[in-house]
């Protein structure tokens, strides 16, 4: 026996009573997928996964942003492998025609309908003490989480402030969603609002939650969304048309998995869904995957010219686009093809430094 397997029984010896074991014995997570593409590159460096179990995901963003939207869609594939959704909803906006729309059943989906931050603490500790195990767990969101203290003290007609006292709460509560992630086998994700950002993408240090909201993130997005309009060329706004649907532009902060301050294109036409495809076409042009010249786009592994992206992108939606996506993802894996913001990420440093929060 070697020395290090003699210290290593010593160790465990020691720890009776305990579970130890050997990095070497963690199992290999199970992976999850985003319809769209592009989000699962920024997300896992790969087309066709984004998060692993064992991973808390936040999502940042203003109001109707599409936190709730590609939260759904998360769950929706992790339901597909088995896990069982389990919605937080503090905003008590989870219906089914809403989880019908992305793709989930929704008589096999919990729902938490509660926005008092104890009543949630006491629902994960069951879940820990039951060792609870293959959930696919969403906070919706942690801005609309109060202290049933708020009613009581209205009640005595002795509204103070709050001090902190709410923050510390939904950090207990966070450290138990970390818990049930990091140590039953689960997946979760947590959905929160930024105010009054000095930049651009806002920073996650203004979430309701407090720091420890980004500590407790093994991967953070940032979520903006513009409309997307039946003529969007158009000169005039008034000559767009009617809006057909959203365009998300997603970001990623912190990223446990792949190199963070990467953006992807999300879109979501109101009759079609989610297009997968959507960035595809910048991406391969940057690879040099799609060559331009003048105004003529020729994608060699599609046997495709055509004049103009607007024409390409039609065109993918004709043939199977296979071979190309099969070509991206050689070059992400073979090359370390990295799509790094470096104002994003000049972006977040000030504003890390500028609004230091200690909680």
């Amino acid at each position: 026996m070697s020395n290090l397997d003699e210290l290593k029984n010593q160790l465990q010896q020691a720890s009776k009573g305990y579970h130890l074991d050997t990095i070497g014995n963690i199992g290999d997570p199970d992976w999850f997928s985003a319809p769209a593409y592009d989000l699962n590159r920024i997300l896992s460096g790969s087309l066709y996964y984004s998060v692993p179990t064992r991973n808390h995901t936040g999502l940042v963003g203003p109001e109707t942003s599409g936190k709730s939207s590609i939260m759904a869609l998360l769950l929706a594939d992790a339901q597909q492998k088995g896990y069982l959704p389990v919605v937080i909803d503090a905003e008590g906006s989870w219906e089914p025609k809403f989880v019908e729309r992305w793709g989930m059943d929704p008589d096999s989906v919990i729902r938490v309908p509660s926005m008092w931050v104890e009543d949630i603490q006491v629902h994960l500790t069951r879940w820990i003490k039951k060792d609870m195990k293959n959930l696919a767990i969403a906070v919706d969101s942690l801005g609309a989480l109060e202290q049933k203290k708020m009613v009581e003290d209205g009640d005595q007609g002795d509204v103070k402030a709050d001090q902190g006292r709410l923050q510390k709460e939904i950090k207990r509560m966070l450290k138990m969603i970390v818990d049930l992630t990091k140590f039953h086998d689960c997946v979760s994700f947590s959905a929160g609002h930024y105010y009054g950002s000095p930049g651009e993408y806002g920073s996650p240090e203004q979430i309701g939650g407090g720091k420890y909201f980004r500590l407790s993130c093994d991967n953070i997005v940032t979520l903006k969304k513009s409309e997307v309009y039946e003529n969007p060329n158009a000169k005039k706004k008034a000559e767009k048309g009617k809006i057909i649907g959203t365009q998300i532009t997603a970001a990623t902060l912190k990223n446990r998995n792949y190199p963070p301050f990467q953006e992807a294109t999300v879109k979501i036409d109101f009759q079609s869904g989610v297009d997968k495809l959507a960035g595809i076409i910048p991406l391969a042009k940057d690879m040099g995957l799609i060559s331009v010249n003048g105004s003529w786009f020729t994608c060699k592994s599609l046997d495709v010219k055509v004049q103009g992206e607007s024409q390409f992108n039609e065109k993918l939606k004709t043939i199977d686009p296979q071979p190309l996506l099969d070509d991206i993802e050689e070059k992400l894996k073979s090359t370390g093809y990295s799509s790094v913001n470096m104002e994003l990420q000049k972006e977040e440093y000030y504003s890390d430094e500028s609004n230091p929060e200690d909680v």
